[in-house]
């Protein structure tokens, strides 16, 4: 019985196998450029509201965390400045893959328009801030209030123009 026929077979097989599976990696790495998920885009927000009881005015971000297939997680930061003084935070945010807020974490309010868009609006209470979340298509947080930390706050998203 010749085994050098066998290995033979079994080389070529293997090759197949490794060129099989770099071409679909390849491909579906082409299809992911070329249709991006609308979901996991960034934004940037004008922030306004009080630190410590007097004005304050800055800016925020938020960006997409590639944690997990099931969600969208996204981290929002912000810095803040009034006359005397400044501070920074951050707080995070979870959809589902349909893009609803996970129903575990937040309370559904009601809806309405932001600049003529429909959002609906989501709440969140935790152990250091009181959040808002003002929701439009593909997990886009189109305003956010945060009260917390000695500051009440209002984030706007920033309208990128066509």
């Amino acid at each position: 019985m010749s085994y050098g026929n066998n290995t033979g077979i079994a080389v070529v097989l293997v090759a197949l196998l490794v060129i099989g599976t770099a071409s679909v990696f390849m491909i579906s790495q082409f299809w992911q450029d070329a249709h991006p998920d609308p979901n996991t885009e960034s934004h940037d927000y004008t922030v306004t509201g009080t630190l410590d009881g007097e004005d304050c005015t800055g800016t925020g971000s938020s960006s997409y965390k590639n944690e997990s297939l099931n969600v969208y997680v996204f981290q929002f930061k912000f810095e803040v400045s009034s006359a005397s003084g400044s501070d920074k935070g951050s707080f995070g945010f979870i959809c589902d893959r349909d893009g609803v807020p996970e129903s575990d974490l937040y309370e559904y309010v009601g809806e309405r328009e932001i600049s003529g868009v429909p959002v609906t609006i989501w709440h969140q209470k935790d152990k250091t801030a009181d959040l808002t979340f003002y929701l439009a298509d593909e997990c886009k947080v189109m305003r956010f209030l945060y009260s917390g930390d000695g500051m009440e706050l209002i984030g706007e998203i920033v309208q990128e123009l066509p």
